[in-house]
């Protein structure tokens, strides 16, 4: 979130309260006044800043569209490392998914082996039955 707070005086020590900028992406600047507001002016205020010197103004302008650029990028880093840990964890998964499925294979092989064995053992035994 990009917060603004607001002061009393330069003097105080806590603010008096707090704009939550976020939502205002559209920034303009008009002579000695800066205001923000929504892209749709959805039912929400704008607010107007104002300065009498020019130079404070644009480094307020300047600073709001920093801060809401390292905004983006540090989002933008975190969506990067959340799907890299996705992809790792889904390569972890596919890993051993692979190794149940083989581990699968070869307990079916194994038991088809032994089927085939019990019917050898069986023959067996009925041959010695039969010519008892």
């Amino acid at each position: 979130h990009l917060f603004l707070y607001y002061f009393d005086s330069d003097s105080a020590e806590s603010p008096r309260g707090v704009i939550d900028l976020e939502l205002y992406t559209n920034i303009t600047q008009q002579k000695n006044t800066l205001k923000a507001a929504t892209v749709h002016e959805e039912k929400m205020r704008s607010f107007h800043f104002m300065s009498d010197d020019e130079e404070t103004l644009n480094n307020w302008l300047a600073h709001l569209l920093r801060d809401r650029y390292f905004g983006v990028c540090e989002e933008r880093s975190a969506y990067q490392q959340m799907q890299s840990e996705l992809t790792d964890l889904l390569d972890t998964m596919n890993s051993q998914m692979n190794t149940v499925k083989s581990e699968k294979e070869t307990v079916e092989k194994q038991v088809q082996e032994a089927q085939l064995s019990n019917q050898e053992v069986m023959k067996v035994l009925q041959n010695i039955l039969v010519n008892m």
